[in-house]
């Protein structure tokens, strides 16, 4: 499985909306910051790469999204 809900629904105590909301987010943040995040490799700036990695990082972990992780954190 690429994803697993265990972390959130843990700090959600059973909130379906705070569930959603936070999914709705990293639907909406996450591809725009994947992008930029590939935009500032290829020009090699890494203080953007650097930054962009550690703002995905929470959701990418909160989902528990860990194989994903390893391949963008490694």
């Amino acid at each position: 499985m690429i994803y697993s809900l265990d972390k959130i629904n843990e700090m959600a105590d059973g909130d379906d909306e705070f569930i959603k909301s936070v999914v709705a987010v990293f639907l909406e943040e996450v591809p725009q910051d994947l992008d930029e995040l590939e935009k500032a490799l290829v020009v090699k700036n890494y203080d953007s790469v650097y930054k962009l990695a550690h703002k995905i990082k929470p959701n990418v972990d909160l989902l528990g999204m860990e194989q994903t992780g390893q391949l963008l954190f490694r």
